[in-house]
C-alpha cells in the first residue's frame, strides 16, 4: 500500500517530470476467477522503455517488500506476454492501451519504503531463462521513496534514473537508502556545474539564473509540451516530444542556459532603444538537436515563419537527426511570458541513450554477480 510520500511522488511524477505527457496509472486487468489485479502503482512511457513501478511501505522488510512488488509486477507480465490482457491508462494528455508484442523493453521498479530499504539492481528479475514473461524485461531494482522523491523533486529524469542504477549496478547489496539520496544531491549539483561551465554562455556568468531558477525553467518547459505544440497533427509529431525523456540534467541546464541566453538578447533592450527583436541558436546535445529562440509577441508571425524555414533548411541538412524546435514568445518586455511552446520533429537517432543505461546497468549488474 503506498504510503503519503509516495503519493507525493505519483503526484510529482504525473505533474511535474520531464515525462508527465506519458506517466499514467495502470487500469485494473482481470485474472481469471479470482478478480481484479494492478498491473503496477505507476506506469512511465520513455520514449522506447517501458518503466513500471510498484510500491509497499511498512514495517516489512526491504527483501519482503520488493518481494511483494515484482510479484505483482511479473504476475501481470506473464498474462500480458501471453496475450490475456492488454497494458491500459489514461492521463490529462492521452489514452494508453498497448498488448506486450507492442511494448517497448521494460524495467521494474520496486519503490520501497522501510527501516532497512536500500538502492539495488536485481539482475535476477531480468534473468528469464526462456520465461516468455520476461524477455521483455532489461532490469528490475529497488529504489527507496526517498530517493526517487529527491530524484523527481529536482526535475530528473528517466536517464538520470537509469545514470543512478548503473553508479550502484555493481553493488550486490546495493547502497543505503540515505546515500542513494545523497548520491542524487551530488549528481545533479555537478551536472549544473559542467552545464554551466560551458564557454559559449552568457547566461553562465548570470548570477540571477542559479540552479533552482534553472530546475524551475526547465520544469515549465516540461509542464507544457502538448498543449503547447503548433500545428502538431498537421506535421505528423503527436508525440515527438517523449524524445525530452532522454535528456539528462546537464543537457536539460545547458538547454535551459542556451535559451535563456536567446531570451535575454531580446528582454533586456530598454524600451524605446533599438535593438533585436527575435533571437534563436542552435544548440547540439547529443544525439539530439535543439533550436531554441525567442521573441517579442508583437513579432510572432514573422518570427514562426523564420523558424520554419529554419527547421526546414536544417532537416535537409540532417535528415537522420532533424532539429526540435523550442519557442519563447515574450509580451511587454522586459517580463517574460511562457506563451508559446515547441515546435518537435520525430528523433531519428536509433535506441536511445536512456534505453542504452538500462540495457548497460543490468550487463554491469550480472557481470559483477558473476566475478
Amino acid at each position: 500500500m503506498p504510503s503519503s510520500a509516495q503519493e507525493e511522488l505519483v503526484k510529482l511524477l504525473a505533474q511535474r517530470s520531464l515525462g508527465a505527457p506519458y506517466v499514467f496509472e495502470p487500469s485494473e486487468y482481470r485474472k481469471g476467477k479470482q478478480g481484479v489485479r494492478e498491473p503496477a502503482d505507476l506506469a512511465w512511457l520513455c520514449r522506447d522503455t517501458l518503466i513500471l513501478f510498484a510500491m509497499q511501505a511498512g514495517k516489512r522488510r526491504q527483501a519482503a517488500q520488493a518481494s511483494h512488488n515484482f510479484r505483482q509486477m511479473l504476475g501481470f507480465m506473464r498474462l500480458w506476454s501471453a496475450g490475456y490482457c492488454r497494458l491500459q491508462g489514461v492521463n490529462e494528455f492521452t489514452r494508453f492501451d498497448m498488448l506486450e508484442c507492442d511494448s517497448p523493453p521494460v524495467v521494474l521498479i520496486s519503490v520501497t519504503e522501510c527501516a532497512d530499504a536500500r538502492l539495488q539492481v536485481h539482475p535476477e528479475i531480468s534473468q528469464g531463462h526462456g520465461n516468455s514473461a520476461r524477455r521483455r524485461i532489461i532490469l528490475g531494482a529497488s529504489v527507496p521513496t526517498s530517493v526517487l522523491l529527491e530524484l523527481v523533486r529536482r526535475g530528473g529524469s528517466a536517464l538520470d534514473l537509469a545514470d543512478l542504477l548503473l553508479q550502484i549496478a555493481q553493488e550486490p547489496e546495493g547502497v543505503p537508502e540515505d546515500y542513494g539520496v545523497e548520491l542524487v544531491a551530488e549528481a545533479h549539483i555537478a551536472a549544473i556545474q559542467r552545464a554551466r561551465s560551458a564557454p559559449n554562455l552568457d547566461s553562465g556568468r548570470d548570477r540571477d539564473l542559479d540552479a533552482a531558477t534553472v530546475t524551475d525553467f526547465a520544469v515549465r518547459l516540461r509542464e507544457m509540451p502538448y498543449g503547447a505544440i503548433h500545428n502538431a497533427s498537421a506535421l505528423n509529431m503527436n508525440g515527438s516530444v517523449a524524445v525530452l525523456n532522454d535528456l539528462d540534467w546537464e543537457a536539460t541546464t545547458y538547454l535551459m542556459l542556451r535559451a535563456a541566453d536567446m531570451i535575454k538578447l531580446v528582454r533586456d533592450v530598454p524600451v524605446g532603444e533599438m535593438g533585436p527583436s527575435m533571437a534563436a541558436a542552435l544548440v547540439e546535445a547529443e544525439p539530439y538537436r535543439f533550436l531554441v529562440g525567442a521573441t517579442d509577441i508583437n513579432n510572432m508571425v514573422a518570427f514562426g515563419q523564420e523558424m520554419t524555414e529554419a527547421i526546414k533548411n536544417l532537416t535537409a541538412r540532417y535528415p537522420d537527426n532533424p532539429p526540435i524546435s523550442i519557442q519563447y514568445h515574450i509580451a511587454g518586455r522586459p517580463s517574460i511570458e511562457f506563451m508559446s511552446g515547441m515546435l518537435v520533429f520525430p528523433s531519428q537517432v536509433g535506441s536511445s541513450i536512456m534505453s542504452r543505461t538500462f540495457h548497460s546497468c543490468g550487463e554491469s549488474a550480472v557481470l559483477s554477480r558473476r566475478a
